[in-house]
């Protein structure tokens, strides 16, 4: 079961089975070469189209969706995708065969999208686990979190801050 029912305050709401979060059987190394090495090209191409982002736009919010697929095979936890990760990641998961096919080969196992987190009143767990996904990409790849990640109608970096996409 991928997802566990709880009744809090006598409503029934869903959240993330920690179970589904683990670690890939492979070494920080291991991980960052193989997620090097994938094709992104076809989800760069919808994401153009889609959002109008400019080369510049993509590279930055490709490179970052990278660092974000590390550090969710590199670590176990529920790590929480900033604005333009979680559009890398939606586009990506939308190819259902390439994305499967692109999991087994870096995890060994399928990494699945939890999209109710911060929306079924649980704002406070969500703020703790934001806060705890902007520290380890901060200390691992020596650079803010949320900066810029905001991308304005004309695909360009905005100066606006985001806080999330609200998923995990």
């Amino acid at each position: 079961m991928l997802l566990s029912r709880v009744a809090p305050n006598k409503r029934t709401r869903m959240i993330p089975n920690r179970k589904i979060y683990r670690k890939a059987q492979r070494t920080s190394d291991e991980l960052r070469t193989t997620i090097s090495a994938l094709d992104l090209e076809c989800i760069r191409v919808t994401i153009a189209q889609r959002h109008k982002w400019r080369d510049e736009i993509l590279n930055f919010h490709e490179r970052r969706y990278r660092n974000f697929l590390i550090l969710c095979g590199s670590t176990g936890a529920i790590i929480i995708p900033n604005g333009g990760v979680d559009i890398f990641w939606h586009c990506h998961i939308l190819d259902t065969l390439k994305y499967a096919r692109d999991c087994e080969q870096i995890f060994g196992f399928y990494l699945h999208h939890f999209p109710y987190l911060g929306s079924q009143g649980d704002e406070a767990e969500f703020r703790i686990l934001y806060a705890q996904t902007k520290q380890l990409y901060e200390a691992t790849f020596g650079e803010a979190y949320e900066m810029a990640e905001a991308v304005n109608h004309d695909g360009d970096l905005s100066d606006k801050l985001d806080d999330g996409a609200k998923c995990g």
